[in-house]
């Protein structure tokens, strides 16, 4: 998820945009979980589908851990196997909820950029489906991902997250699956 926002060049599209407002909306009204708990969603998630892209085309074993940091923050630490160099890749931020239904992630590193994620439903034990969207020059690129708590998304959740993607103008038929098979072993400093 976090890896296609890593291009320094790219911008994320206005909220009015993603919210639905203006005459600017490149795609049908999105429904937000305006209710979301972030407590409830820290942890860890693993990315099960998203639509493809070329930024996160060369990634598997993709995976966001979010957790209460001593100083009341959320820390976001992600990691996803670039299979082009048979390593990991890894960011560091921090989530803030700036609106109902939406968190930005601020990353740090070589440079600092921020990213944000409309909730569009999660039960918060099994699974969430995250929507975001890219300016590219002036064309909006969708963003979506479909996220498990496990490796794989149980076959009980899929009528569900199908229904999410419908009722938000999405197929499950446009998504890809991300390979969370063979994973190698993920080594830090901090492990």
């Amino acid at each position: 998820m976090v890896w296609v926002m890593a291009s320094v060049l790219l911008w994320t599209v206005t909220v009015a945009v993603l919210a639905g407002g203006g005459n600017l909306q490149p795609y049908p009204q999105r429904t937000v979980m305006t209710d979301f708990n972030m407590t409830k969603y820290l942890g860890e998630w693993n990315e099960i589908l998203r639509l493809p892209n070329v930024h996160e085309e060369s990634y598997s074993c993709m995976q966001d851990v979010f957790s209460l940091a001593p100083d009341g923050t959320t820390k976001v630490l992600s990691h996803a196997y670039n299979v082009s160099n048979h390593a990991y890749d890894f960011l560091e931020g921090v989530a803030t909820e700036p609106e109902p239904g939406r968190f930005d992630i601020t990353y740090s590193g070589e440079t600092v950029w921020s990213s944000s994620y409309w909730v569009l439903a999660t039960n918060y034990d099994a699974y969430a489906v995250l929507w975001g969207s890219l300016l590219e020059g002036d064309a909006p690129m969708p963003l979506a991902w479909v996220l498990s708590r496990q490796k794989t998304l149980g076959e009980e959740y899929g009528t569900e997250v199908n229904q999410v993607l419908r009722n938000n103008g999405l197929q499950r038929s446009q998504f890809e699956g991300v390979d969370q098979t063979n994973c190698p072993e993920v080594t830090t400093a901090d492990n």
